[in-house]
């Protein structure tokens, strides 16, 4: 994926990746949302994936079982099946408070 300020762009290698781990980004073409783009998370304020194709990996997360929502809340949390996946698919790690302390 090639980032810019404002916009997103997806590589034939990203194309390929997101293929591969489950989406169909041809289909996402078609929907209202905007195909990709950047948006400023409130939270971390940092940029994330938003739009057709942030919405479609999300959602492939939570087929997974990678994420789950928290009742009455819009926050999510990584699960156990999400922690593996996310720091074998992605090489990212994303260790319960505490996790570190106990390797």
């Amino acid at each position: 994926m090639v980032l810019d300020v404002e916009a997103a762009e997806i590589t034939r290698a990203g194309i390929r990746f997101l293929t591969e781990f489950g989406i169909e980004l041809p289909r996402l073409r078609s929907t209202r949302r905007h195909f990709c783009r950047l948006c400023l998370d409130w939270t971390e304020r940092r940029p994330h994936i938003a739009g057709a194709v942030g919405a479609a990996i999300t959602k492939r997360y939570f087929d997974l079982g990678w994420m789950e929502r928290m009742k009455r809340s819009h926050a999510v949390i990584v699960t156990s099946l999400g922690r593996r996946g996310f720091r074998e698919t992605f090489g990212i790690d994303v260790s319960e408070p505490g996790d570190r302390e106990k390797r």
